[in-house]
């Protein structure tokens, strides 16, 4: 096939790509494109010559993001353009056209301009796209914050402790919503639970000082939660064994896992 990128004989499917998606060829960062994705696109479930005949929203998310790729790839030396292999690039792609959200969809495209590269290519491991495929909207502003540094997150945990010493767990309440701006803030605690479960955090428990300026602002927003508790315990019938327990508050973190941060360095760009 012609040789329109600079680069060598390419693909059919390679070249299709390019007259759909890039029509002007002499554009920044089109060599690149070709160079790393040429065996990806040899393995696309839906053949690239379809594109614009499955859909609008279709054309869209897909368009977009291989236009954000492209201008990122402008920024990386031709000397450090590796090949992606469909194992990482075809997923990647094909998600691409159906994620709408731009925070996520940027997690894709910066996770597959990594896998373009030499030097970050050895960061991208399939499972990763397993991640971001669960991440919600907001959880995908939560992975740019840590993506900018942060490490972890503060959180306090009421519990009831019974005179027997069993302990109920109460309630969960954390510092993310004072960091990221979230869509839905009420959700931020099942958003760290699915974080661990990703594998991304890890919860850890301490008895560190009160005094600490998270745990102590955590305290003081929730107070109303705490008071509750007590009067609950108070209200109940004195022969109620219940009513001898104590309200115990829990402090701890959600720290980034070494997971997490592999996770990380293939999501973020040098």
């Amino acid at each position: 096939m012609k040789d329109l990128f600079g680069a060598g004989e390419l693909s059919a499917n390679t070249v299709e790509l390019a007259k759909i998606v890039y029509p002007d060829l002499a554009q920044p960062g089109v060599k690149k494109v070709g160079i790393a994705l040429e065996m990806t696109i040899d393995f696309l479930t839906i053949p690239i010559k379809y594109l614009g005949m499955i859909g609008k929203k279709y054309d869209i998310n897909i368009q977009k993001s291989l236009q954000d790729y492209r201008i990122k790839m402008d920024h990386q030396p031709i000397k450090n353009i590796g090949t992606v292999t469909p194992e990482i690039g075809v997923p990647i792609i094909e998600d691409l056209t159906r994620v709408t959200n731009g925070e996520l969809a940027s997690l894709y495209v910066d996770l597959l301009v990594n896998a373009s590269t030499i030097n970050k290519s050895e960061y991208v491991h399939p499972s990763f796209i397993n991640v971001l495929r669960s991440l919600s909207f907001d959880e995908a502003k939560i992975i740019k914050i840590l993506s900018a540094g942060f490490t972890s997150f503060s959180f306090i945990n009421y519990r009831r402790v019974d005179e027997n010493g069993s302990i109920v767990p109460l309630d969960t309440f954390n510092n993310v919503s004072d960091i990221v701006e979230l869509t839905f803030p009420e959700n931020s605690e099942f958003y760290m639970i699915n974080l661990v479960k990703l594998g991304i955090l890890e919860r850890t428990e301490t008895y560190l000082a009160p005094e600490q300026r998270n745990y102590k602002k955590l305290m003081e927003k929730h107070k109303h939660v705490y008071d509750d508790f007590k009067r609950s315990l108070q209200s109940l019938d004195d022969t109620d064994p219940i009513k001898k327990s104590k309200v115990d508050i829990l402090q701890g973190r959600y720290r980034i896992t070494k997971y997490g941060e592999q996770f990380i360095q293939s999501i973020t760009l040098d």
